[in-house]
């Protein structure tokens, strides 16, 4: 799968009446790279990324420009920032955050995406869901970003009512509320899917960022990424999605 841009109006998942812009990407695995976006201890505004093509990556930077982060990315087997671990706690935040991760597949088949539920994530060392792993060192990871499980495969969550109120992350990032979002799925039913979608929405609730993805193909995983003014993209050299915001860590699609 070559990456692939859309952008489309559409009607949102939780109330039909409102039409909201969407862009996304398709990529595969091999397409992605989570690449650092702090220089002098700052994150860089989408105008100065200098990268082709492009989606703001991890969430809740503390003070929107300073390197601290409430979670992680990894980049061809380093971390791309690391302001404190997985299971870094605060005020605000007080659960671990979720990841994503697409590690070298020992086996020389196709490579696995590994998943995190509130999972750990220490520097050295991750446990994957089996199929021949008993452990996963950072050594092994080709790329993985943190973020907020949208439990796509919880079929419950497909109605608004039920995900509104009893999604865990529901009290913690303004999950009924109309903001900008972004938002990464692999496409498939199962963590063998080596294909990807990255997606914004201009403004919307969680709720419909998540259903956008159930709806476009990705039935098992995905997670929320750094959304609300954060939200920003570049697309064949060209900002599609701008913001002042300095963030941290991009997505990068080639």
């Amino acid at each position: 799968m070559s990456v692939s841009y859309f952008c489309e109006t559409l009607a949102l998942a939780g109330d039909s009446s409102k039409t909201r812009t969407f862009r996304w990407w398709t990529a595969s695995n091999q397409d992605i790279s989570v690449l650092s976006m702090v220089r002098n201890n700052q994150g860089s505004t989408v105008a100065n990324w200098g990268v082709d093509t492009a989606v703001n990556g991890v969430l809740f930077p503390l003070n929107g420009i300073n390197n601290t982060v409430n979670a992680f990315a990894i980049d061809g087997s380093t971390w791309a920032i690391n302001g404190c671990n997985i299971n870094y706690e605060d005020a605000a935040h007080t659960r671990p955050f979720d990841f994503l991760m697409d590690p070298i597949d020992k086996r020389g088949t196709e490579s696995l995406i590994f998943f995190g539920n509130g999972g750990e994530l220490p520097v050295n060392s991750v446990a994957g869901p089996g199929d021949g792993y008993s452990n996963i060192t950072l050594s092994d990871i080709n790329w993985g970003i943190g973020g907020l499980d949208l439990e796509l495969s919880n079929s419950n969550y497909d109605n608004k009512s039920t995900f509104n109120l009893n999604w865990k992350w529901r009290d913690c990032c303004g999950s009924p509320s109309y903001h900008a979002r972004t938002a990464i799925g692999y496409i498939g039913g199962s963590y063998q899917s080596t294909d990807f979608i990255i997606a914004t929405c201009e403004e919307c609730t969680m709720y419909d960022i998540r259903m956008f993805l159930k709806q476009h193909g990705c039935g098992y995983f995905g997670i929320y990424l750094d959304g609300g003014d954060s939200t920003s993209a570049t697309n064949d050299g060209t900002v599609v999605i701008s913001s002042t915001r300095r963030i941290p860590t991009i997505i990068a699609l080639s």
